[in-house]
């Protein structure tokens, strides 16, 4: 059985961001957690894990979407949260937690069906992010 963890921010921030994990879940699928946990298996002990963990995630705000991703896979349910304003957002999350493929195929979904309305990829600020797709 893989540990619970807690993602939070640092005590003098307010609690607006507090997340209960699974170790393994994150690990397994994030090179960011996997870095920052190192190998993790189904007999590692949690008590060399910590139990609270500060993570400076670029915008918390939507890590709460891709943390459900994570673990039911359920493409839909992120595309339904995805919008012009937060695409960037979840872009740079996903970069920054060394997510794999499937999560830049869940954007990639977003910005076809876009495109097929009819939105134009001048919306967005950054270049950087365009220039991938």
């Amino acid at each position: 059985m893989s540990s619970t963890q807690k993602l939070s921010p640092p005590p003098d921030s307010p609690p607006d961001y507090y997340f209960h994990i699974h170790v393994l879940v994150l690990a397994t699928q994030s090179g960011f957690f996997n870095q920052l946990f190192g190998p993790i298996n189904l007999h590692s002990s949690s008590s060399q894990l910590p139990s609270t963990l500060y993570v400076p995630i670029p915008y918390p705000e939507c890590f709460g979407t891709i943390l459900h991703w994570l673990y039911h896979h359920d493409d839909d349910a992120w595309l339904d949260d995805i919008t012009e304003e937060n695409f960037e957002k979840f872009y740079w999350n996903i970069k920054f937690l060394k997510l794999g493929k499937e999560a830049y195929d869940v954007l990639d979904e977003w910005l076809d069906e876009c495109l097929e309305d009819g939105l134009s990829l001048d919306c967005f600020e950054n270049t950087e992010i365009i220039q991938d797709w």
